[in-house]
């Protein structure tokens, strides 16, 4: 385990292995409302390819479903790298599945996402109409983030691929350098995109794709 300017790094001596390899998938997860959305909008500017995916979130609808099976993520996946070489999939409730998918995929990248849980839970509050801000909301939401990184460090010892645990707050506050860490990690960017996307980065938000790219 090392760490790096942007978080920490579990078996990276190993990521020259699964970047020399024809296929290669990289797995975006973290906490809902946590950064996954940013980390993964980085990786399709890359062209990395994530498929039919919602505008929004950048997740296949197919897994966007409340009743998610180990056999709806196969077939999703292998879908998603029968179409590209190179491809990518994220969805927060990976997190509770991440040694299963390390068993079924082995020449993967992780990239897990950590963001300050009240950060998470004050997002979650605001975006939702239904939420003011009080003592149990926040309980709520704190709660929430703390439930996807459980199940994440419970399990992180037993993957042995490249597992990256990346800072949402550095990401923010360093776009430059980090979309430089992506290049050194292999996801490559055209220069106009690199400046481009360091911009996006930083903004309060990020732009969607436009539908051609997508």
């Amino acid at each position: 385990m090392n760490l790096f300017e942007f978080g920490v790094s579990i078996n990276s001596e190993k990521l020259e292995i699964i970047n020399s390899k024809a296929k290669r998938l990289y797995i975006v997860s973290g906490s809902s409302r946590g950064g996954t959305s940013a980390l993964a909008y980085a990786l399709r500017r890359a062209s990395v390819h994530f498929g039919k995916v919602d505008a929004n979130n950048h997740e296949l609808p197919e897994l966007m479903s409340p009743e998610l099976t180990e056999d709806k993520m196969k077939l999703a996946i292998d879908g998603l790298l029968d179409e590209k070489n190179i491809s990518g999939v994220k969805l927060p409730n990976f997190s509770f599945y991440l040694k299963w998918l390390s068993k079924q995929y082995p020449d993967s990248i992780f990239m897990y996402i950590l963001r300050n849980p009240l950060d998470i839970s004050t997002t979650i509050m605001t975006r939702s109409p239904s939420h003011s801000i009080n003592k149990s909301d926040l309980r709520i939401g704190v709660q929430h983030a703390f439930r996807f990184y459980s199940a994440m460090v419970n399990v992180v010892d037993e993957i042995e691929q490249p597992f990256y645990l990346i800072s949402f707050e550095k990401m923010k506050t360093r776009p430059e350098r980090f979309v430089d860490w992506l290049e050194q990690v292999g996801i490559k960017f055209s220069d106009d995109v690199k400046s481009q996307l360091a911009k996006e980065l930083a903004a309060p938000g990020y732009k969607k794709l436009p539908m051609d790219n997508i």
